[in-house]
C-alpha cells in the first residue's frame, strides 16, 4: 500500500478511536414482542416498511 495512503488511513482510524467516547450513543430498549412494533412506527410517522431481500413491502395507514 502507498505509504502516504497508509498514513492517512491510520490517522483516520486514530481520530475515530479518539472521538468514540464522546459520540452520543443511546442505550437500546428491547421490544418485548411484535405488538410493540406498530405503535413505535406510528409514533415516528413511518408509513411503510420494505424488504429488498424478500421483495415485499408493507404499507398501512
Amino acid at each position: 500500500m502507498n505509504p502516504i495512503r497508509k498514513l492517512y488511513c491510520r490517522t483516520y482510524q486514530l481520530a475515530f478511536r479518539a472521538a468514540l467516547p464522546v459520540l452520543p450513543y443511546r442505550e437500546p430498549t428491547p421490544l418485548s414482542g411484535l405488538a410493540e412494533i406498530l405503535p413505535l412506527l406510528q409514533d415516528r410517522q413511518i408509513r411503510s416498511v420494505c424488504s429488498s431481500r424478500t421483495a415485499t413491502c408493507a404499507i398501512w395507514g
